[in-house]
């Protein structure tokens, strides 16, 4: 189970997260209650057997979307953690196995998604940072074209990468990588 002891991290500090915000906003109660649901939850998957089918599908998604360049997904885990049993009604009696399938499940059709998907959702990150991705059109590649993708700052109008176009998708996710490290 490599990744579900991360992911109950996860679920703890959003409930931290939304107790301080209940704590900072009392009359808002969706905070309170999605605070105790995310505790609750926590405590439900710290509870589940390590054999038990939906911790091992649990730890296959999150393989499958931390291992190479998945890792950007949108909306992201947290954002997902984030709405739990929060002020929608449709939310509030979602019970915990319920929940975390909701997660696996789409998890898993991200990791299952296209090149062409994943080019539109890392062109979505690039253009958060202030970058346009390009790619080339040049069907036969030569020594100044590698036929693949250049990334262009677009304030700036230079070159951030793949000078070439000889980035891939996998050389673009690196790169939104660092960028979230700068950013952080």
């Amino acid at each position: 189970m490599r990744h579900v002891q991360g992911f109950i991290e996860d679920v703890h500090r959003q409930a931290e997260w939304r107790a301080d915000k209940f704590a900072q906003y009392p009359d808002d109660v969706r905070n309170a209650n999605a605070s105790k649901g995310l505790t609750d939850l926590a405590k439900f998957i710290s509870v589940l057997p390590a054999d038990s089918p939906i911790l091992i599908r649990l730890d296959s998604a999150l393989d499958n979307l931390y291992s190479g360049d998945s890792a950007f997904m949108e909306p992201s885990i947290t954002d997902i953690l984030g709405q739990f049993r929060f002020g929608r009604t449709i939310l509030k009696n979602e019970g915990f196995e319920e929940f975390l399938l909701g997660i696996i499940e789409t998890v898993e059709r991200y990791t299952a998604s296209d090149d062409a998907a994943r080019e539109r959702k890392l062109r979505r990150q690039l253009a958060k940072y202030g970058y346009a991705l390009r790619k080339s059109r040049q069907r036969v590649p030569n020594i100044d074209n590698h036929g693949a993708y250049m990334i262009v700052d677009v304030q700036g109008n230079f070159i951030a990468g793949g000078e070439r176009y000889n980035f891939t998708l996998d050389d673009i996710a690196e790169f939104l990588i660092g960028e979230e490290t700068a950013a952080a």
